[in-house]
């Protein structure tokens, strides 16, 4: 298996990966920072590690014009992707390996049995 076959594997979506990015994303997107709170003009940004709405307004408004950064949106999109990717690779590896464990500790305790059958059988004789 190649370094660009790994890469591909890692980045490649599922529905593990996608759903996993849709909850980090809606928990990260609560995340609501006031930029100025003692400044007349009220802001607030939605979005972490990068905003991507600023919403402001003054003390004599009532509207909150708000303004969307795609490059913040796009930017936490993909961070939040990789971690995923990161989270379900990590999952996986810990996965196969318990089983790879248990499997040969099966083996192992198949072993074993057979060994104490066979010593039986011999000293039955």
């Amino acid at each position: 298996m190649t370094y660009a076959d790994i890469q591909i594997k890692f980045l490649k979506p599922d529905w593990r990966k996608i759903s996993l990015l849709i909850i980090i994303f809606l928990v990260s997107s609560l995340y609501v920072v006031n930029c100025c709170p003692l400044c007349k003009a009220i802001c607030e940004s939605r979005g972490f590690p990068l905003p991507y709405q600023i919403c402001r307004t003054t003390m004599t408004q009532n509207s909150y014009p708000c303004s969307i950064l795609y490059f913040g949106l796009i930017a936490d999109i993909a961070i939040w992707y990789l971690i995923s990717c990161l989270l379900i690779y990590i999952y996986d590896k810990i996965r196969t390996k318990k089983i790879l464990q248990s499997s040969a500790l099966r083996e192992n305790t198949n072993i074993k049995d057979m060994d104490k059958q066979y010593n039986s059988v011999i000293f039955h004789i």
